[in-house]
């Protein structure tokens, strides 16, 4: 029987990554998360929290993702060599669910740093390791100021911004559609609330 491929997750530990983990995990799909260590803790500890939450909620275990330990703001995402070539012989698309929501700029480059450099670090990693398949979840406030009637294939027609967050959502989404070497499929969410 082949092997399931893998799903590249990233943003698992954020308000809809969750979600997206539960859901992944329940329809029996492999999945991989990419996560960094925090102020809440280990990565390893973070995620194992998360899916004791879960299997509390759903009255049954999740099978337990394989956990990559990387950063989207480090060179080749501070992964090590040997999850780069595991990656490249068993993911199969990336779900790329991380951002970074800040509305005002940081001293140290957000959101533009998470959003934007490391979106263009995952895709490089997608290009130099043929994961064809691409999904990348943006926002509708890609949009910014505009007004009217706004197509899905709309997305740079020079228009200004309420916050460097939805401009810097607009460039990674950019970033996404340049892209050689990968299928993607945008999702445009509005404001997200509940399950």
């Amino acid at each position: 029987m082949p092997v399931s491929r893998v799903v590249l997750l990233t943003g698992a530990t954020g308000f809809l990554g969750r979600y997206l983990l539960r859901d992944l995990l329940l329809s029996g799909q492999r999945v991989a998360v990419l996560a960094r260590d925090s102020r809440a803790g280990r990565v390893e500890n973070r995620i194992k929290e998360l899916l004791n939450f879960w299997g509390e909620s759903l009255g049954r275990p999740l099978p337990c993702p394989v956990i990559l330990q990387g950063d989207l703001s480090h060179a080749g995402l501070g992964l090590t060599f040997a999850d780069r070539r595991w990656l490249g012989r068993h993911c199969q698309s990336v779900l790329h669910a991380a951002a970074n929501l800040s509305f005002r700029p940081s001293p140290d480059g957000e959101p533009w740093k998470t959003n934007v450099n490391g979106t263009q670090a995952l895709l490089r990693l997608a290009t130099e390791l043929h994961i064809p398949r691409w999904h990348h979840v943006s926002t509708a406030f890609v949009c910014g100021k505009r007004t009217g009637p706004i197509q899905e294939t709309d997305l740079d027609r020079w228009q200004s911004f309420h916050n460097p967050y939805e401009q810097s959502k607009c460039a990674a989404e950019k970033c996404v559609r340049e892209a050689k070497g990968i299928c993607a499929t945008i999702y445009r969410p509005s404001v997200i609330v509940g399950d």
